[in-house]
């Protein structure tokens, strides 16, 4: 795991300046704090920070070919790189190193660009081609790995973290006005925008191309199409737990000491499972957790560190070291931090770190195994809502939409679900906040006075792009990996890279994913049992009571937290103050209103208020931290062991 930056000028005759690219890739300190390098070649220059992982004496980037004509650097891992090897030499290619980065190289000068798509693994990287005078950015099939860029009148800037790009003379550091309304309704900002103006994320299983002034942006890998597999359920079970096994060992590719994030949920207690058969020694696992009843699943974590015998940590995390990091950690983010449960993540990668320096976790089996209790839910409201809209003359949908917009809460929501077409069924589910407060909250204020189009929403189009030939579910599938799942992924990175931690992902190697998208909704969600294919693998080494409970996820105890009237104090200090009122970017008569249901403690309307209220704060902190604050000094690294102090941004 590494930070990567660079800068492609269109003028020729132009040279990058040295001290540019060193203060970019400063920036990226915490990704890599083993090493760094960067190369100038005239008008192209390259930076990269190294958290040694693999080959830890000889894997320095950049990294060139035999005739120093081409260059690359990488964060990530290329776990297929020895069977990379072993084609590419009798091809002729001559390795210099064991790096997984150099089979990147000569993968490129066997075939071309598209040689990514020979690639297994999670990966960011930048590769430039001096003879053709062409640099390449290209990113993994699921977006585990980050990669933002800038396309200006000068040329091409890019890094693994917006911050860099920042760093950059001249890019200037403005909001995506037209963008907001959809981070407050979806929590996020989805497609290739940020919530900074002109700078963009490059999706995954894309490439971009920059050669002279032509730029391309090319797809060279999406989930697949075609009916659904058939076969024996038994027959089904065993390929998918083959294929996880792979996974597994694949993912233990390292030459610095791994551990897992064991949150006791079945995805992560299956992995330490797998792990046992194949590790010779003591497996080190990690779990958080929080003082609150009811908000942590200690138990079961314990539980799976005792049948396994594993070296085992728990964190405890309270609400004032949780909120005293917040602005340091919106650093870090480079945007808003709409998701609590991204801080936790944070103080274990921190109290991982000296024990371990790569962490498996259990991310992804959720979407793609149906994990989530809503995917059930989805399935009986669209079954609902085509069968209402079937009988359901449009006069009649036409005046029950206007009912809906007058009711509040889950019967407005309920209403509205059986009145929407199968995108926006899926999409709803995903929201943060509902369109119309989204709407309402940016509606008086400079965001509707800001000059920009409208756009079409990227969670349906998103939507409707995928595969035909699927049921609803699949869909929702695929609306989840190239939307939620790449949320949740850039939280894993960034938490854990705060700290510098490699993060990896077995259940997203792509092998298992292109099977198991394929699989009969049926072997994932039957009869009210979620995960069922996982769940019969599970059973193999858990009893049915650790199997069989309901999902409890990576909870934080936000409601509790926010009814303190400490927290509400800081809050409502933050979102009344002079600095936040004058930027004009929200009603602000919305906003008090919020504010005023907030402080109404244990009902709820406060209740809903209360993760509004969170969305402006952190909104807010991003705008002290990033647009207040050209030096972006809030914290630098935040791996020092004691408590990170409070940030300026709560100043």
């Amino acid at each position: 795991m590494c930070g990567i930056c660079g800068v492609y000028l269109f003028d020729r005759t132009r040279v990058v300046e040295e001290r540019h690219i060193l203060a970019m890739r400063e920036t990226l300190v915490h990704r890599g704090p083993d090493g760094f390098g960067h190369l100038i070649r005239g008008h192209v220059g390259l930076g990269h920070r190294r958290l040694s992982i693999v080959d830890l004496a000889g894997g320095h980037q950049p990294m060139t070919n035999e005739d120093g004509t081409v260059w690359v650097i990488l964060n990530g891992e290329i776990y297929n790189h020895m069977d990379l090897r072993k084609w590419l030499e009798p091809r002729g290619h001559r390795f210099r190193t064991r790096s997984d980065t150099e089979a990147i190289l000569h993968l490129y000068e066997e075939l071309g660009e598209g040689g990514v798509g020979r690639l297994m693994g999670m990966f960011a990287y930048a590769l430039y081609d001096a003879n053709r005078d062409r640099l390449i950015l290209a990113r993994d099939r699921f977006g585990i790995k980050p990669l933002y860029y800038r396309l200006g009148p000068e040329g091409l800037v890019f890094g693994s973290e917006i911050k860099a790009i920042l760093a950059y003379p001249g890019v200037p550091r403005e909001l995506n006005w037209r963008r907001v309304p959809d981070f407050f309704h979806y929590g996020s900002v989805y497609g290739t925008d940020t919530l900074f103006d002109g700078i963009q994320e490059l999706l995954p299983g894309h490439v971009l191309v920059i050669s002279g002034q032509r730029t391309e942006i090319r797809q060279y890998w999406d989930l697949p199409g075609g009916p659904a597999l058939r076969g024996d359920e038994g027959d089904l079970r065993a390929q998918v737990k083959e294929l996880l096994r792979a996974a597994v060992r694949r993912h233990l590719m390292s030459d610095v000491p791994l551990g897992v994030f064991l949150s006791g949920g079945i995805d992560s207690s299956l992995i330490v499972a797998l792990m046992s058969e194949m590790s010779g020694g003591s497996i080190k696992t990690f779990s958080i957790g929080f003082r609150e009843e009811g908000y942590n699943e200690f138990s079961y974590s314990r539980q799976v560190a005792r049948q396994f015998r594993t070296d085992h940590l728990e964190v405890e995390l309270d609400a004032e070291r949780f909120f005293d990091a917040l602005p340091s950690l919106v650093w870090h983010y480079d945007e808003p931090v709409s998701l609590p449960a991204s801080i936790p993540l944070f103080f274990l990668s921190r109290e991982t770190k000296g024990k371990a320096t790569v962490i498996l976790t259990g991310e992804g089996a959720d979407e793609l195994f149906l994990g989530y209790a809503q995917y059930g839910v989805m399935r009986r409201q669209s079954r609902i809502a085509e069968t209402f809209q079937a009988l359901c003359p449009p006069p009649v949908r036409n005046v029950m939409v206007r009912l809906a917009r007058g009711l509040l809460g889950p019967d407005r929501m309920l209403l509205q679900r059986l009145l929407l077409d199968p995108a926006a069924l899926a999409a709803s589910f995903i929201e943060w906040l509902p369109r119309e407060i989204a709407d309402e909250l940016c509606g008086g204020g400079r965001i509707n006075a800001e000059p920009h189009d409208r756009h079409p929403d990227p969670v349906l189009e998103i939507f409707r792009n995928a595969p035909a030939d699927r049921d609803f579910l699949s869909d929702v599938t695929y609306l989840d990996f190239k939307a939620f799942l790449i949320t949740l992924l850039m939280k894993q990175d960034k938490m854990s890279m705060a700290a510098s931690i490699e993060s990896r992902v077995p259940f997203l190697d792509h092998e298992l994913v292109e099977f198991c998208y394929r699989l009969p909704t049926r072997q994932k969600l039957a009869r009210g049992t979620a995960k069922k294919i996982i769940k019969d693998i599970a059973a193999e080494y858990f009893p049915p009571d650790f199997i069989h409970r309901k999902k409890q996820g990576f909870p934080v105890p936000m409601i509790p937290w926010l009814e303190r009237d400490a927290t509400r104090a800081r809050f409502e200090e933050v979102l009344l103050d002079r600095r936040t009122v004058s930027r004009g970017i929200f009603d602000q008569k919305v906003v008090e209103r919020y504010l005023k249901q907030f402080k109404m403690a244990s009902t709820s309307g406060s209740r809903a208020a209360a993760y509004f209220i969170w969305s402006l704060v952190n909104f807010e902190l991003w705008q002290r931290v990033y647009m207040d604050n050209p030096s972006m000094s809030v914290s630098g690294s935040l791996s020092r062991k004691e408590s990170p102090a409070p940030a300026e941004g709560w100043r």
